[in-house]
């Protein structure tokens, strides 16, 4: 048998996430789990806090936040049914019943704030930085992209994850 050689040197992937919000949060947490990744995740504002009343969280939902190990620490009202309706006319179009799930996936009615405040306590600490608004991003080639701030600071990742929103600023 021939010499294997010495062992190549594992790169860290340094991964940038673009917004606080359920998108950006559940990104932080999937990827920090996985070997010789480097997770930050930068948010505009100075707090993390949820806009919007509620959220219907249905059962691909459910089984994600399974994943991520956040499921037990979401609570919300249990809807028996939910009608579906034409986004134009309003006109309904059809119907689902939750008779045949298991009531741990069955949807439920959750306020923002809870799934927030679940997500954030299984993100690891030092990954999350406020106050971080996105001003433009770079492409360097081979050396990554440069992310630089509205205040200035300037931030190098090998992988941007836009999840900053309808107004996002990364391009697509």
């Amino acid at each position: 048998m021939g010499d294997a050689g010495p062992l190549e040197e594992t790169k860290t992937l340094k991964v940038a996430v673009i917004g606080g919000g359920p998108a950006g949060l559940g990104a932080a947490i999937a990827l920090s789990k996985l070997p010789d990744v480097e997770i930050s995740l930068f948010e505009r504002a100075k707090e993390l806090r949820e806009f919007g009343a509620g959220i219907r969280i249905g059962y691909n939902c459910w089984r994600v936040l399974e994943l991520l190990g956040v499921a037990d620490r979401v609570k919300g009202h249990h809807k028996t049914s939910t009608i579906h309706r034409n986004g134009l006319t309003g006109e309904k179009v059809g119907g689902t019943s939750v008779a045949n799930l298991p009531i741990k996936y069955q949807p439920r009615r959750v306020r923002r704030t809870r799934l927030q405040s679940a997500l954030i306590s299984k993100v690891p600490p030092g990954v999350i930085q406020l106050n971080k608004k996105l001003a433009s991003l770079e492409d360097l080639d081979t050396e990554g992209v440069r992310l630089t701030f509205q205040d200035g600071t300037i931030h190098t990742a090998d992988l941007v994850v836009g999840a900053d929103g309808i107004r996002s600023v990364c391009p697509d």
